[in-house]
């Protein structure tokens, strides 16, 4: 006969454990991989347009870098605890968002960088995407902190 008391030790309890955090992140994991990658190629970016400028190179806006990033993943991993209480689908939308501010950012690096135009007319173009998606517009964000 069965019984779960028999079953029941600690690397049973840790492995169900492990597996009870895994269907967790599952449905977040390429959303969270999809954000770290822009948040990391916007880092890059920014230390090439730092270098360009020939602006040195700060701990302090490094660390504000990786408190940007966690910052993001928790609003996603929060996002699908709203999900789960509410059975609202957000998460999907919030790493939307994160990602096309972060594209942004990223354009607009690759325009001070190369000074090319191109690079310009995209930033206005995903600017004008992300104000008509969420309401969101970076320009008059970025005069609001001049």
């Amino acid at each position: 006969m069965f019984r779960i008391i028999d079953k029941l030790h600690a690397g049973n309890i840790l492995y169900a454990f492990w597996a009870g955090v895994l269907a967790f992140f599952g449905p977040l994991k390429w959303w969270l991989c999809a954000c770290a990658f822009f948040i990391i190629v916007d880092f890059i970016t920014g230390c090439w347009v730092s270098r360009k400028r020939g602006q040195t190179w700060q701990s302090q806006r490094f660390r504000e870098s990786l408190n940007k990033s966690y910052s993001y993943m928790m609003v996603i991993i929060c996002a699908r605890m709203l999900e789960l209480i509410l059975q609202v689908s957000v998460s999907r939308y919030f790493t939307g968002f994160i990602c096309g501010i972060e594209f942004y950012s990223i354009l607009e690096n690759f325009y001070h960088a190369t000074g090319d135009r191109v690079f310009y007319i995209l930033t206005q173009i995903t600017n004008k995407k992300l104000k008509d998606a969420v309401g969101y517009d970076a320009n008059n964000l970025k005069e609001e902190n001049k």
